[in-house]
Parts: structure tokens; C-alpha cells; sequence
């Protein structure tokens, strides 16, 4: 299911499958997260227009590819629709590339249509492979030459010419579930490029209805990585081979030993299927003398150390203990963030702007966002989401969790928003208003939450260390005690 926009469109939406974890992000997925800040700090693109690429992906390439995938096969796109890069390039830093091959096949061999993975896609090519036959075994029947590969042409690219094949199939053996539609005599024949296919010399065709249509559906609009039938491998950039005589000079990536260990443990762990796309890309633009690693690991750094100097809770305590200062942070939150040196804002601008004076005549530089602190009393609570995407005051809370990234928060936000914070354990009075703050332009919303009763005597650097970051979503309360299991908003103090 998908709102009216597209598939990124959840709020609302009725299903809410899937779980709220909150996972340490790996070190490859805060790397995307930095190369998508530098680039648009250089003006190679903006954020818009990774959104755009992202909600252009297929619906189940969307449902399928983690978040920070998704933002891979994003950037790829735009970075060739850019003329930054080309597939080529990709492929190479890959360790894959179409080549100019020699006929594999002769007429009379059994071969397999390879089938078309949907994990490995980062655009919609042009295939001229129908879906129903992916997976099929055939038998081929003439050598038509070598012709250039419509998966290229169709995006103005060249590739090295490849041998095409005439491939007869026995209808019976596609459509097995079928049985009285057709004859065991009947045939179809395809035209089929040589990367496509795989030998099946003593095969035994397996094909079923179910097989066939799901092969239909994953390869409809299909979009998979390398040679659009050549699958890469599903292993790092760091072991591809030296097939070209830049491989000394490029073919490594010459990793801190940091990072080294990080993707050590990654690789024990969970699996993403389009990491080495991300670590292709990287390498990529590395070549083309974009960007550099070490750019990016002080962009990973600045954000991990957002998150370690709680710049959020550092806001929300000077607010509990200064009045005046809670003021103006509610009235002009950057302001207020400066007076402590933190930037509220995930874009620098050239000069300081105060934004209480005539705020509805301010003028926002391209990709500036502008915080607001919503603050949370006896009878007023308030949430944060971002429906269509992750929209986040990452400037002063670091990169947002998992779960505020999952289908199921943003689907449940906007709709019965009372029964989402049931889940984070937060019972609600009823007799408390619950305010939800849909981030989804330019605005990030922060909760200043009340302060805890029994924090009277308390300094500054001691009430911050109560201030978490869901408590700054809205989805906790900071508490000077641990709270039991059911605690009611209403039941609590009001602040001092």
C-alpha cells in the first residue's frame, strides 16, 4: 500500500507491518549519509533531488533496499544523470564490466535465462528479457551476431557489442501449472543477449506457475546492477580483481585501520545487499577526484560527535534552568543554539540572520532548514515525524534511529498516534492534547519536554544527562527516577 503521492507516501496508511528497532547504523550507511552532505555542500546536488530519486524507485525496490540503500541507488542515479559519473566508471570500480566476448553458446545447447535478483537494483533499465522467462531452460537455436546491448543504448552508454541468440522454449515446461493450455509439442522462441544466459547442459526444467510469476513480477521493471544480466559479485569493492592497467594505482581502497575493523564486524552481521555499490560509488568518485575518504570520515565524525556532546539535551537544560533563555529558544531556536555555539541548522549560511525579527519576511538560502522547539506542558504533548521521507534535526540531534525511518512509525504517527506511543511504553492521559509535527519541508521540530519533578537542586550538566534523544521526539519523558511501566502524563508534576 502507498498514499497518493507514491510508495514513500505512508502516513496513515492502515498497514503498519514491521517492528520499531532502534540499530547502531554501520559505518558504510553513515558514510552515504556524509557523501550525501558533502555533495550538496559542494553544489553537486541537493537534498531535493535525492528525494525526487528516491521516491522514483520501483515499489518493491523501495520495500525491499534499507533506508540508506535506497539513498545509494538514489545518488548512482543522479550522479550519472549529472554527467559525474558514468555506469561505466561504476562498473569498473565493481569489478565488473561488459566485454567483447566471443559466442559462448552453439546451436543445440541447453542454456538458463539467468534470473533477474531485485536486490542488487539502483535504476530502472530498458530490458528487452520479458519477465515470464527468467529462469526458464531453453535450447538455442541460431547465432544472430553481435549487436549493441539495448540496456546501454537505451541511456545513450556504450558497451562492447554482444552475441544475440535465438532461444526455443517448450510452453508446457514454462507454465507447468497449466497443463491443458498447451501441447508438449509448443514453443516459443526469444531473442536473447549472451550475458543473460548461463549453460544448463542436464537440466531438468523446474518451472512453475509460481516460479513464473514471481520471475514476471521482480523483472517487469527491472533494474539490477552491472551488465543488466551479468550479476555482480555480492563482496566487497576491497577484493576485486586488477583486470585493467589502472588496477595498481586504483584498485584498492586505502582504508584507515578504523574502518577496516568496522567493516570486518559489518560483514559478520547483517547483510546489504547494495553495500558494494556504496563502497563502489564512493571509490568511484574518489577516481574522478570528487571527494576523498578522509572527506568523508570528518563529516562521519562531526555526526557522531553530535550525538556525544548532546547538543539537544545541552539546549533543553539551559532552557529548565534559565526562563529567559527557554523563551528564546521557543520564539528563535537558532539563535538561541548559537548563544551555546551549536548550529540548529543542517545548512551554514554566510551571515547571521535574525529570524524573531519579521520571520515572515525572511528570505532562506537553497537547502537551509529552520528549527522550531514545540514544548510539551501539563496539558499539551507533542510528537515528531516525517511522513514521506526522515526529515530530522540532525544539526543538533545526529542522524535520526531506525525506527523513526520505518513504515510503521510514519504510518501510525499521523493516525492513531496515542496507540505508537503505547508501543515506546508512554501512556497518555486522555485529558492531554497530542500535537504531531509532520516534518515534510523545511522545518525540524524538536520537543523541549517538562522537566522532571525532584530536579529542583539540580545543575545544569546534571539535568542534561536526563534528556534523551526520544524524549526530544516525543515518544519518552525524562525522568529523575526510573518511571514504571504505565506511567500517565497527567499523573506526573508540573515543572518547577
Amino acid at each position: 500500500d502507498s498514499g497518493s503521492l507514491g510508495v514513500h507516501d505512508v502516513g496513515g496508511l492502515v498497514d503498519t507491518s514491521g517492528e520499531l528497532v532502534d540499530r547502531q547504523y554501520a559505518y558504510w550507511e553513515r558514510e552515504i549519509h556524509a557523501l550525501l552532505i558533502f555533495l550538496a555542500r559542494n553544489k553537486h546536488l541537493s537534498v531535493d533531488e535525492l528525494r525526487r530519486a528516491v521516491e522514483s524507485l520501483e515499489p518493491e525496490m523501495y520495500n525491499i533496499l534499507t533506508y540508506y540503500e535506497r539513498w545509494t541507488s538514489a545518488l548512482c542515479s543522479l550522479l550519472i544523470e549529472r554527467g559525474l559519473i558514468t555506469r561505466h566508471d561504476l562498473e569498473i570500480s565493481m569489478g565488473e564490466q561488459a566485454k567483447d566476448s566471443e559466442p559462448t553458446f552453439l546451436v543445440g545447447n541447453k542454456i538458463r535465462v539467468k534470473p533477474e535478483g531485485t536486490t542488487r537494483r539502483w535504476r530502472k533499465p530498458h530490458l528487452r528479457i520479458p519477465g515470464y522467462i527468467h529462469g526458464a531452460i531453453g535450447t538455442v537455436e541460431a547465432v544472430r551476431g553481435y549487436f549493441q546491448d539495448p540496456a546501454y543504448a537505451a541511456f545513450r552508454e556504450q558497451s562492447p557489442p554482444q552475441p544475440l541468440y535465438t532461444v526455443r522454449f517448450n510452453i508446457h515446461d514454462i507454465w507447468a501449472s497449466f497443463p491443458n493450455a498447451s501441447a508438449r509439442t509448443d514453443t516459443v522462441t526469444l531473442d536473447i543477449f549472451q550475458p543473460w544466459l548461463e549453460s544448463a547442459q542436464g537440466a531438468v526444467p523446474e518451472l512453475n506457475e509460481t516460479t513464473s510469476l514471481s520471475n514476471a513480477s521482480n523483472s517487469a521493471d527491472s533494474c539490477s546492477f552491472a551488465v543488466d544480466g551479468q550479476q555482480t559479485s555480492h563482496g566487497s569493492i576491497e577484493s576485486h580483481g586488477h583486470g585493467d592497467e589502472n588496477a595498481h594505482e586504483h584498485g584498492h581502497q586505502h582504508l584507515s585501520r578504523l574502518e577496516v575493523e568496522c567493516r570486518a564486524v559489518e560483514r559478520e552481521g547483517e547483510e546489504f545487499p547494495l553495500q558494494p555499490l556504496a563502497d563502489a560509488l564512493i571509490l568511484t568518485l574518489e577516481r574522478r577526484g570528487l571527494v576523498t575518504r578522509s572527506d568523508l570520515r570528518l563529516i562521519v565524525d562531526s555526526l557522531d560527535t553530535i550525538k556525544r556532546q548532546g547538543h539537544g539535551s545541552r539546549l533543553v537544560a539551559r532552557a529548565w534552568v534559565d526562563l529567559e533563555f527557554k523563551q528564546r529558544l521557543l520564539k528563535d531556536a537558532s539563535a538561541a543554539a548559537a548563544e551555546l555555539g551549536i548550529q540548529a541548522s543542517n545548512y551554514a549560511r554566510a551571515s547571521s540572520v535574525d529570524f524573531s525579527v519579521h520571520p515572515e519576511h525572511t528570505r532562506h538560502e537553497a537547502g537551509e532548514t529552520l528549527l522550531r522547539v514545540v514544548e510539551n506542558t501539563v496539558s499539551d504533548h507533542h510528537l515528531v515525524v516525517c511522513t514521506l521521507c526522515s526529515c530530522y534535526p540532525v544539526a543538533v540531534l545526529g542522524l535520526s534511529p531506525d525506527w523513526y525511518k520505518s513504515r510503521r512509525y510514519r504510518a501510525m504517527a499521523v493516525r492513531e498516534p496515542r496507540a505508537l506511543l503505547r508501543e515506546f511504553g508512554l501512556h497518555l492521559d486522555d485529558a492531554v492534547a497530542l500535537h504531531v509535527h509532520d516534518s515534510t519541508a523545511e522545518v525540524r521540530y524538536m520537543v523541549l519536554p517538562r522537566r522532571p519533578a525532584g530536579t529542583d537542586e539540580w545543575d545544569e550538566a546534571r539535568l542534561a544527562a536526563l534528556v534523551t534523544r526520544d524524549c526530544m521526539i516525543g515518544v519518552a519523558l525524562p525522568h529523575a527516577y526510573p518511571p514504571a511501566a504505565t506511567t500517565a502524563v497527567a499523573a506526573l508534576s508540573p515543572p518547577p
